[in-house]
């Protein structure tokens, strides 16, 4: 017997976009979230994580102790001016008037050099956004002057309260204890 040969049956083709349409959806797709992934997560993971925002604060805390309880009546303007840099608020106007009423008054005379050190320091509380921190710091003061001839050393253990202003700590109030 004779069998005719199974053809197959062709359908008619269609535009070519028709069968390039998945494909142009899919990449439109991928193209989509790269750029919603560089838009919406390239901060979030070059934030600093907990504990390099801990060091940060720290760093940023020691650096302005280290300022504030550090004069030398050679330069009173310019250490003014450097650890004023690192205050804010109530607490910056406050530290500007002392210095201007006692420290720049008195020091010239009395030829007064005064070193401040941080030798510790822990962060004690935190605001639950993350922007003020309240440290205990210890440290000490190296002072001379014409009357203290030979270096004097002071401990000193501060409550320092710092806030974080424009991406900056700044050391918003300090209570020696």
């Amino acid at each position: 017997r004779w069998l005719p040969a199974r053809t197959a049956s062709r359908q008619p083709a269609g535009p070519a976009w028709r069968r390039l349409l998945p494909a142009a959806i899919a990449a439109a797709l991928v193209v989509a979230l790269a750029i919603v992934d560089v838009l919406i997560f390239w901060d979030w993971r070059h934030q600093p994580g907990k504990a390099e925002r801990r060091e940060q604060l720290i760093a940023s805390v020691n650096a302005g102790v280290t300022r504030l309880l550090s004069y030398d009546y050679r330069h009173l303007d310019q250490d003014e001016t450097t650890a004023s840099a690192r205050l804010t608020g109530k607490f910056r106007d406050d530290y500007i008037k002392s210095m201007d009423t006692t420290i720049k008054k008195n020091a010239p005379t009395e030829k007064a050099v005064v070193v401040g050190e941080v030798n510790s320091t822990a962060i004690t509380s935190a605001s639950g956004d993350g922007k003020q921190a309240v440290l205990l710091v210890l440290g000490q003061q190296t002072i001379t002057n014409v009357k203290q001839t030979t270096p004097r050393n002071e401990l000193v253990q501060l409550r320092v309260t710092a806030q974080l202003v424009h991406g900056k700590w700044l050391m918003a109030n300090l209570t020696a204890l």
